[in-house]
């Protein structure tokens, strides 16, 4: 026997769904890669943002140190500076004092830099000024010898009171109490 089925069967159209499947699949795996890619992005910059921070502690630890070496070198040249403005005196007065003639003595010392030596001594005649000044003239740290003026004082022992002003040549006396 033979069957006739008049009936016509309607054939579904998958096509659109095989369309929409794929196409649903792409999205997701679109979507997939782009969320990859965003979250391998944030670790680049959170791994950029923390060699960031490490290279401005290293910075600023480089700079501190560079500031510690320049207050260093600069406390070396005032050390230096200190160092060669010190001028000896105390070896000064002692010379000066030893070129003194006998029953002679300061009555006045005053040493600056710019000013130079500025002394007073007790005589008991001129005669003892004048030996004090040509000793004084011969010393070879000395540059210039003033006699700046001679009073008698009356008291009782009469007494002449010298005053000299004196240009120290600041290197050859530094060089001599070297020497010594």
């Amino acid at each position: 026997m033979v069957e006739i089925n008049f009936i016509e069967k309607q054939k579904i159209n998958v096509v659109p769904y095989i369309i929409a499947i794929v196409f649903v699949l792409l999205l997701v795996v679109a979507a997939s890669i782009l969320l990859w890619q965003h979250s391998s992005k944030e670790e680049q910059i959170n791994s950029l943002e923390l060699e960031i921070q490490q290279n401005l502690e290293k910075q600023q630890e480089l700079t501190s140190l560079k500031n510690i070496k320049e207050q260093r070198l600069q406390l070396k040249e005032q050390v230096v500076s200190v160092e060669n403005s010190i001028f000896p005196t105390l070896p000064l007065l002692d010379r000066m004092i030893a070129l003194l003639p006998e029953n002679t003595y300061f009555s006045h010392f005053a040493f600056s830099m710019e000013e130079g030596l500025s002394i007073d001594i007790r005589v008991e005649d001129m005669t003892q000024a004048a030996a004090y000044s040509y000793a004084i003239r011969e010393q070879a740290f000395v540059e210039n010898v003033t006699f700046a003026k001679m009073d008698r004082v009356q008291s009782d022992d009469a007494y002449y009171l010298a005053s000299f002003q004196i240009e120290i040549n600041e290197q050859a006396w530094i060089e001599e109490v070297r020497q010594q």
